[in-house]
């Protein structure tokens, strides 16, 4: 994805990025207009990242978690305050994969936590955003 988007000012934030380097990569994405895009991995982009909801509305998931927790925070990136427009997310499932067998169990798994905790956010409503 990198080599592919690099006309795009593409900048990357992977598990194994050192942390001294971490807030530089988030800042150049949200203060450089020439930077279109940031490939992040659940994991590492779910997480401790503000201001994406200021210059991004669009995602696209190539990567799929194994709890929809992990995914439901991951677009929660995107869907916050200051957010102000539409919000775009999509997921790519290769088909004939593990990877509809796994989203099957995502959504399976975010059910059965929506029934049992009350006030649970919806990953469906989350991707819709609803």
């Amino acid at each position: 994805l990198q080599a592919h988007l690099k006309d795009r000012g593409v900048v990357c934030l992977f598990g194994e990025t050192p942390a001294n380097q971490r807030q530089n990569i988030i800042d150049t994405f949200v203060e450089d207009p020439s930077c279109q895009v940031i490939v992040l991995q659940h994991k590492s982009g779910g997480a401790g990242i503000d201001n994406l909801q200021t210059v991004c509305n669009d995602a696209l998931m190539v990567e799929l978690p194994y709890r929809a927790a992990h995914l439901l925070q991951a677009v929660s990136r995107l869907h916050r305050d200051g957010q102000k427009q539409a919000v775009n997310c999509r997921l790519a499932i290769a088909e004939k994969t593990l990877q509809v067998r796994l989203w099957e169990c995502v959504q399976d798994n975010d059910s059965l936590v929506n029934m049992i905790v009350r006030g649970a956010k919806d990953i469906r409503d989350a991707l819709m955003g609803l």
